[in-house]
């Protein structure tokens, strides 16, 4: 995917996600909690993807010098 096909995705992702959240009629207080929630446990989950890929890498390592 090149750069400008991004930017279309991108766009339209956002234009999506504004519309659901108008259709839901939620205070902007409210959607704004939801949002940083999913941020949260999207990073979590990022940090337990890296986690477990730095323990692979140190096993790696491990047997290479056995």
């Amino acid at each position: 995917m090149n750069e400008k096909q991004i930017d279309i995705v991108i766009e339209e992702t956002k234009e999506e996600v504004a519309n659901i959240l108008n259709e839901s009629k939620l205070p902007v207080s409210i959607l704004g909690l939801i949002m940083r929630e999913m941020a949260q446990q999207i990073t979590a989950q990022e940090r337990q993807i890296v986690d477990q890929l730095k323990q692979n890498n140190e096993h790696e390592n491990e047997v290479k010098a056995k």
